[in-house]
């Protein structure tokens, strides 16, 4: 049977570019299994992504007028919204109330780190009107295995993990032995561990050194002041900007090291693309992602200087085969777990269990 997903997506802005594409990355693969996305978004007349037909739209009688000329109902269309404390999860509620099933996906927002931002603020809005929205899901999807077992603390059965998924690059090229590049690819904001990741480089053995490099490719979202003041002291610190497309791959491809000292994730879907590239991962805990940790593929990189610093230097002592040997691993990792075509698969499954009100399958 065919039907629709509907994604309620708060921003398609560069800056948050880590949350649209994890949520419309499996659209293709879907497609070809008959189920077809839609996408409510700002008005936005540059964004297009492949398989989704976007719906400009942001307030409800807005939304409900362009799904009735598309023939979303309630028998063949489930709501997903992205993200907390916006548009999309009051827009999911309201069409909950009106018989569509609605998976909510936090992304990470409900996580402690998270929840401590603006503590007081959240925490009255949450008690008063996103927890009690929440609870309406039909579903709450994780996409981590820490994030489970946190929402599991508040919404019990209705928590299903499904983690983010990464198209198969089918790309495996030799990297080059001219030096070994460090890849930091994520927004410039505070969250991530930019500064930290900087200072420690600095203070670290691989500090100006000729046989390695820091390439950090982001748009900024607040941490670029501070960072141009240490970039512009060192020799082998280089501040890209966004990158997107083919120069983005070109990034991926000629990289042997991903750095992400994040303070706080849902599951970053920018490791996965770098595995799948064939990179070794330095991330943190705060990455939600311990299964990389339990099979021996990455090493800790927590967002403080003396860490980083510590890490690296002992990164420092690996050859480069050493490296690439692991960045194998690591993406056949990847293509083993992660794929949009095993991620779709968990999803088509779950979204036919709530059309056809399977409750056992929809809570696994």
């Amino acid at each position: 049977m065919a039907f629709n997903i509907l994604h309620l997506i708060d921003s398609v802005d560069q800056v948050n570019f880590g949350i649209w594409n994890a949520a419309l990355t499996n659209s293709g693969f879907l497609g070809e299994l008959g189920i077809v996305s839609y996408a409510a978004i700002p008005k936005n007349d540059s964004f297009n992504y492949p398989a989704v037909n976007k719906l400009e739209a942001t307030e409800f009688k807005s939304l409900r007028m362009l799904m009735g000329q598309k023939g979303l109902i309630p028998e063949n269309t489930i709501v997903v919204s992205h993200g907390c404390w916006r548009w999309p999860t009051r827009l999911g509620g309201k069409l909950k109330s009106e018989g569509y099933k609605w998976i909510a996906v936090p992304h990470g927002m409900l996580e402690p780190w998270s929840m401590q931002q603006k503590a007081i603020k959240k925490k009255i809005y949450w008690n008063l009107i996103e927890k009690q929205r929440l609870l309406q899901a039909d579903v709450i999807r994780a996409v981590g295995t820490p994030e489970a077992l946190n929402l599991k603390s508040i919404f019990d059965n209705k928590v299903c993990l499904i983690p983010n998924g990464v198209p198969n690059s089918n790309r495996n090229e030799e990297k080059g032995n001219d030096k070994i590049r460090f890849l930091f690819m994520a927004r410039l904001h505070h969250k991530k561990g930019i500064v930290p990741l900087v200072k420690g480089w600095m203070k670290s053995s691989l500090a100006n050194s000729q046989n390695h490099e820091l390439l950090i490719a982001g748009p900024d979202d607040g941490e670029l002041n501070v960072l141009n003041d240490w970039i512009s002291k060192s020799k082998n610190i280089h501040y890209l900007g966004g990158v997107y497309g083919e120069e983005k791959e070109g990034l991926l491809k000629k990289s042997h090291v991903y750095v992400l000292p994040s303070y706080s994730e849902g599951f970053p879907t920018s490791v996965l693309e770098a595995m799948m590239y064939g990179l070794m991962p330095l991330i943190s805990e705060g990455c939600n992602f311990p299964e990389v940790f339990d099979k021996d593929l990455a090493m800790s990189l927590e967002p403080e200087e003396i860490m980083v610093k510590m890490v690296l230097d002992e990164v420092e002592q690996l050859s480069l085969e050493e490296i690439k040997s692991q960045g194998r691993k690591c993406r056949e990792f990847v293509i083993e777990n992660y794929t949009n075509e095993k991620i779709g698969n968990q999803l088509e499954k779950l979204y036919r269990s709530l059309l056809d009100g399977n409750e056992q399958l929809k809570n696994k």
